[in-house]
């Protein structure tokens, strides 16, 4: 507490510093799909143009990220009077 405008104890401050670091990975699988039309397969007696999955184009990722998060929290008080404050 700090004593301001002739007041005693009239102001308090509170500062803080804050620094976080992590690091992340997380997987991602893209999958592919083919256009299969009527045309394409009669075979498969298809009314519509349909897709489908292809499994053996899937392509596996890992993706890693590094985040920083800093910050500078504070707050004041300032007491005009022994029943008022700020």
């Amino acid at each position: 507490m700090l004593g301001v405008f002739g007041g005693e104890k009239n102001l308090g401050l509170s500062l803080t510093l804050s620094s976080f670091e992590t690091s992340r990975d997380y997987d991602n699988l893209d999958k592919d799909y083919f256009l299969v039309t009527p045309q394409l397969a009669p075979l498969l007696n298809l009314r519509e143009p349909t897709y489908v999955h292809v499994h053996v184009n899937g392509t596996p990722q890992t993706n890693f990220r590094d985040t920083t998060s800093n910050g500078f929290p504070s707050s004041v008080d300032f007491r005009l009077s022994p029943e008022t404050s700020l």
